[in-house]
């Protein structure tokens, strides 16, 4: 019977032990946590089969975006949003990923807003 590698144990041989990145850590405990990659995926928004390329270092897609995400969704790091104050960082790109807003008076802010936020990921410098 063969035991089922952690996900740590993953990052940490894919990434190297002393180069693993924090978010690369705390993704890979969310995944021993919950014991599936799809779970983890599921928290920060992206495929256990994307979680899985990611631990393993074999992801081709844009990684920042990921890292982004588990920022937000796991380690709870958040931005000073110019429209909404205090956001999760996973909420501020969540809010970004909507290319239409509501009729709402706080939709018409923050289409006005998002675009040249320092926080948008479309922007050179939005990974802040």
């Amino acid at each position: 019977m063969n035991a089922r590698q952690s996900s740590q144990a993953t990052a940490s041989a894919a990434w190297g032990p002393t180069t693993t990145p924090d978010w690369i850590l705390a993704l890979a405990k969310a995944c021993d946590d919950h014991q599936s990659q799809k779970k983890a995926g599921d928290l920060v928004g992206y495929s256990g089969a994307t979680i899985n390329l990611v631990l393993k270092n074999k992801y081709n897609g844009d990684l920042s975006k990921v890292e982004v995400m588990v920022r937000g969704a796991l380690l709870k790091e958040s931005v000073n949003c110019p429209v909404l104050g205090i956001l999760n960082l996973k909420e501020c790109r969540d809010y970004q990923a909507l290319k239409t807003f509501s009729g709402t008076t706080m939709g018409v802010f923050l289409k006005r807003a998002c675009p040249k936020c320092a926080y948008n990921q479309e922007n050179e410098n939005g990974n802040q």
